[in-house]
């Protein structure tokens, strides 16, 4: 593939670096303003390759695609070639000026563009396919054989699809996922049991919850899932994406209609910005961002941004953090939790299913009170109930028995392993080396008997003080294992 780029490349490339020595060469002829015309010509390139990026890299993509966009770049060189070859002579200003017309035709219908082909990210692949070897077109007919592909949009951020893929047993609908830039970074099923607790699990402990921000909105399930409480009064959403945004009303089944809710405003642009100059103080913060790997989302794992979520927190307020396990090892883990606790003294992590792990913390303790308060909301709210027992979820132990680690374990076992800033970011290069490699975090990691001199501070616990001699019903025992049971993987 390199050779045959070069092959293709070489030439043109060429001929565009020799252009301004070539430009200097005409220039040195008039002697007495070579100084004024040389200037002018860097002024003029400077400026042409400041808007070209603007318009090409930025602009273009709110209007284009990626093929259109690429297209659209090359009409432009086809267009300045034949103003050129007019000058040079007609015929080959003509024959210029047809190539024009056929690649202006190519942007407005794209006929050898496929969008399916570049919605998965085959470079995912870990392992070749019986397939990877029949050719491009039988490889990408089977590889996406079992999606339909229901949205597709190229912004200025990325790529942005919606695809549906064929129904799990257990569920009435068929899963949609958000798709950005080839990786799956929600799923309305898949994800399901992480979207719904990472609403769920500050609403039910927070003491207020009248402000919700959520940093990433996805699929939109975690953001409607606040709509569920009649107190929350404003749920704020901060989307890099504007392709993200438009493509929120084709998860309508899943997510109560939130683009409908008068309580929803969604900011378009970059979470930590966004932060950085509010003024506003919310109740519950939750970010849930891509993976530390993806370019720029390492700084929502930094001390600075979980300062700035800490100053933007009312007194009592809560910061939920998503962390894929899949995508992690040990070190990596410890440095998350670490920078977390490093701005909040009062974390705790609960695994919401096989992949991924939920860190809730705050600035004030979590008593029995908090677990008190959380059943009674969960008992009186039939809507919040309801939609917990879709993913068996039927009380609050079955929520907490989740929980792994306490605030004295989480600051005990990983001081050690050093903090996240912005001026020496390392996450993104530990979590890129991690892909390749392929080295991930255990169960061993996840649960040992290191956290038993910790038994007395989970949060399970506060409820029942005397729980050495609770005695566990048959009914309280296999509403546990109810709670355990991943309907998605059976």
């Amino acid at each position: 593939v390199l050779f045959a780029l070069m092959v293709v490349l070489l030439l043109p490339v060429a001929f565009m670096g020799a252009t301004i020595p070539l430009a200097f060469h005409e220039l040195n002829r008039d002697l007495h303003r070579v100084g004024t015309h040389s200037g002018m010509l860097f002024s003029w390139n400077t400026l042409g390759n400041l808007t070209g990026s603007l318009i090409g890299g930025i602009g273009l993509y709110y209007f284009l695609n990626n093929v259109q966009v690429f297209l659209a770049a090359g009409l432009l060189a086809a267009c300045s070639t034949s103003l050129a070859g007019w000058y040079v002579s007609r015929k080959y200003g003509l024959l210029t000026g047809f190539l024009a017309i056929l690649i202006f035709l190519g942007i407005i219908f794209t006929p050898f563009y496929h969008q399916k082909n570049f919605t998965l990210g085959t470079f995912y692949t870990k392992i070749p396919f019986i397939f990877s070897l029949e050719g491009p077109q039988k490889f990408f007919e089977r590889f996406n054989a079992k999606l339909e592909l229901k949205f597709y949009e190229d912004d200025p951020t990325g790529t942005v699809a919606v695809v549906e893929s064929a129904k799990y047993p257990a569920f009435d609908a068929k899963p949609l996922a958000i798709v950005i830039n080839g990786k799956s970074d929600s799923s309305t099923i898949g994800d399901i049991y992480t979207l719904k607790l990472l609403a769920h699990l500050p609403a039910l402990l927070a003491e207020i919850r009248k402000n919700v921000l959520i940093i990433g909105l996805g699929t939109g399930v975690t953001a409607s899932e606040f709509t569920l409480y009649p107190d929350v009064e404003q749920i704020d959403i901060a989307e890099i994406s504007p392709a993200v945004v438009k493509a929120l009303p084709f998860f309508q089944e899943f997510t109560h209609r939130l683009e409908n809710d008068p309580r929803t405003h969604i900011q378009i642009g970059d979470a930590f910005r966004i932060l950085g100059r509010s003024e506003k103080r919310w109740d519950i913060i939750v970010s849930e961002p891509s993976n530390p790997r993806v370019t720029g989302v390492d700084l929502l794992f930094t001390q600075e941004f979980y300062k700035l979520a800490r100053e933007h927190l009312t007194e009592k307020g809560i910061l939920l953090q998503w962390v894929q396990l899949y995508d992690t090892d040990p070190h990596i883990l410890g440095m998350i939790l670490n920078t977390i606790h490093q701005e909040f003294p009062h974390c705790r992590a609960l695994r919401a299913n096989i992949g991924d792990l939920l860190i809730i913390a705050s600035t004030k303790h979590f008593s029995s009170a908090d677990v008190t308060r959380a059943e009674e909301t969960f008992y009186s709210n039939a809507r919040v109930k309801t939609s917990l027992e879709t993913i068996n979820f039927t009380s609050v132990e079955a929520i907490l028995i989740r929980e792994i680690w306490t605030s004295s374990y989480i600051a005990e076992h990983f001081s050690d392993f050093g903090i996240q800033p912005m001026d020496n970011p390392r996450l993104h290069y530990m979590a890129g080396k991690r892909f390749f490699i392929g080295t991930n975090i255990s169960n061993e990691d996840l649960f040992s008997s290191a956290s038993l001199p910790y038994q007395h501070e989970y949060l399970i616990v506060q409820k029942y003080k005397n729980w050495e001699t609770l005695q566990f019903s048959r009914e309280m025992f296999a509403s546990l294992l109810r709670s355990i049971k991943d309907k998605v993987s059976g």
